[in-house]
C-alpha cells in the first residue's frame, strides 16, 4: 500500500479563483428562494467572511450609507419599533461590485451583519435580538429619496 501526503500551495491567482467561484456560488445561492437563510449566512461566514484575502479586497465604503441605512431600518423596526442602525461600517469589493459589513443596533448592544450584491440589488442581514438571529433576504430599489423595501408578513424570510 502507498501513502502520499500530498500539500498544495495555492498561488495568488488561485486564491483569487477560489474568492471569484465563492462570490458566484453565493450570489447563485442568495437568489434561490427554497434556500434556509442561516445556511446562506453559514456560507458567507465560511467562505468569505473568515477569509483575510477577501477582507484585503474590500475597502472602507461611506457613499451610499444613507442607501443601506435606510434599508436596514424597516428589519430593525419589524423586530422593535424603537430599534435602529446607530452605525454601519461597510466595505465595497469593487471587483464584484459587493459590500458587506457590519452595524450597530441602538438601545441594545448588538452588532448585525449584512452582504449585498449591487448588480442583482439583492442581499441577506442577520440581525440579532431577542435571543435569537433573525435573517433577512432583502431586495430594495435605490430611489432618489430612500430605497424601496416591502416588508412580508414574518421574520426569516425574504424582503423585496
Amino acid at each position: 500500500m502507498l501513502l502520499f501526503n500530498v500539500q498544495i500551495y495555492i498561488t495568488h491567482k488561485g486564491k483569487t479563483m477560489y474568492i471569484k467561484a465563492n462570490i458566484r456560488k453565493l450570489k447563485d445561492m442568495t437568489v434561490k428562494r427554497d434556500i434556509e437563510l442561516a445556511t446562506l449566512f453559514d456560507f458567507f461566514l465560511t467562505n468569505l467572511g473568515e477569509n483575510r484575502e477577501f477582507h484585503s479586497l474590500g475597502k472602507p465604503y461611506k457613499k451610499e450609507n444613507d442607501f443601506y441605512t435606510q434599508m436596514l431600518l424597516p428589519l430593525c423596526q419589524r423586530l422593535d419599533e424603537n430599534l435602529s442602525v446607530s452605525q454601519l461600517f461597510i466595505s465595497r469589493v469593487k471587483k464584484y461590485d459587493f459590500i458587506h459589513g457590519g452595524f450597530f443596533l441602538s438601545n441594545c448592544a448588538a452588532m448585525g451583519t449584512l452582504f449585498w450584491f449591487n448588480d442583482i440589488l439583492m442581499g441577506l442581514s442577520a440581525i440579532p435580538y431577542g435571543g435569537t438571529t433573525h435573517f433577512f433576504r432583502i431586495s430594495a430599489l435605490k430611489t432618489e429619496n430612500k430605497p424601496g423595501v416591502i416588508l412580508p408578513s414574518t421574520a426569516n424570510s425574504t424582503l423585496h
